[in-house]
């Protein structure tokens, strides 16, 4: 009977192997050819140590939502290398466009920034292709916090829930976390600068203050003068007219 039971174990295990495999077979099956895009990522020629580059997909190819972000790599060394899939193999907009191409956009986060390569790329899935960026002279918006569920596929790396793996979720707590204290940093720095600047509108005004207070002095005592001056002239002519008078 125990004999019976651990064979039985056995054959199940098997099956359960088998099955196993032949789902993962049917999965990597479905996945389909990827276009490979890798290369120097810059800004002013530099090359970033750092940031990210995403690809978005949209709207008008039939996905839901209509735009939707297929791939996200961090920058490594002033380089990158991503991965995509066609996201829209298969679907109503596919069957009834076929052979329309698929148009991706490329952009580019770094330093709380999201810089929008303005050109478009062609999606051809089995292609390997070369694509360098300098982001100076990009159109740039703030870049938002990533949440967790709203990633895009990340090639055949092993995932956990939310459909992101350790390496990624890591990535993007430090990249929020990097964003919440460089919109710090820029909300001091911003507060540092009013508080320059009230400090130097006081300065100048109490400077403005100090010279119209010497001008007003100065005017009084050219006004002081005057009337001493007018006041010794008026009595010079009076001894001069008494003398005469005298005289006469």
């Amino acid at each position: 009977m125990f004999r019976g039971a651990a064979i039985a174990f056995v054959v199940s295990m098997l099956l359960t192997t088998v099955a196993t495999l032949m789902s993962t077979g049917a999965v990597h099956a479905q996945q389909g050819p990827q276009h490979v895009f890798s290369g120097y990522v810059s800004f002013h020629r530099q090359p970033l140590n750092d940031g990210f580059v995403k690809v978005t997909i949209g709207p008008g190819f039939g996905l839901q939502p209509a735009v939707q972000e297929v791939a996200y790599e961090a920058v490594r060394q002033g380089r990158y290398k991503i991965a995509i899939q066609d996201p829209t193999r298969g679907n109503m907009w596919a069957k009834t466009n076929p052979g329309s191409p698929v148009m991706l956009k490329f952009k580019v986060t770094y330093q709380g920034r999201e810089y929008h390569r303005s050109r478009e790329v062609r999606l051809e899935p089995g292609k390997v292709q070369e694509l360098n960026f300098d982001i100076e002279g990009w159109q740039w918006d703030q870049a938002q916090p990533r949440h967790v569920g709203n990633q895009p596929q990340q090639g055949n790396q092993p995932r956990n829930d939310g459909g992101m793996n350790a390496s990624q979720q890591a990535r993007m707590e430090m990249e929020r976390e990097r964003m919440e204290m460089e919109s710090e940093m820029r909300q001091k720095e911003d507060e540092e600068r009013r508080q320059m600047e009230r400090d130097r509108m006081e300065r100048e005004e109490e400077r403005q203050r100090e010279r119209e207070d010497r001008d007003a002095e100065m005017r009084q005592d050219e006004q002081e003068s005057r009337r001493e001056m007018e006041e010794d002239m008026r009595r010079e002519q009076m001894e001069m007219e008494r003398e005469r008078m005298e005289r006469e």
